[in-house]
């Protein structure tokens, strides 16, 4: 069971990490402009790789309130099943 919720929590990582990037490639590519992009590009990288530190720390944070919640959750079910 440990192993599966790791598995779990590592795919929601990387699916997550994986969709914030593509939300913000997809709103710079909208919004910004050619000749700005190609000559500020270092700064792109260091603003994508803040983006990303940012984004694993708020989605592990996420998990690992699911981690502290899910059995309390899972116990309160089962002593209480519904009618």
């Amino acid at each position: 069971m440990p192993i599966r919720f790791v598995r779990s929590a590592l795919a929601i990582l990387a699916l997550g990490a994986l969709a914030f990037f593509a939300f913000r490639a997809a709103q710079l590519l909208y919004y910004g402009e050619a000749a700005l992009l190609a000559d500020r590009w270092q700064d792109l990288a260091r603003a994508f790789w803040m983006g990303a530190r940012f984004d694993l720390k708020a989605l592990s944070v996420m998990l690992l309130l699911l981690l502290v919640t899910l059995p309390f959750a899972a116990a309160r079910s089962a002593a209480d099943p519904l009618p």
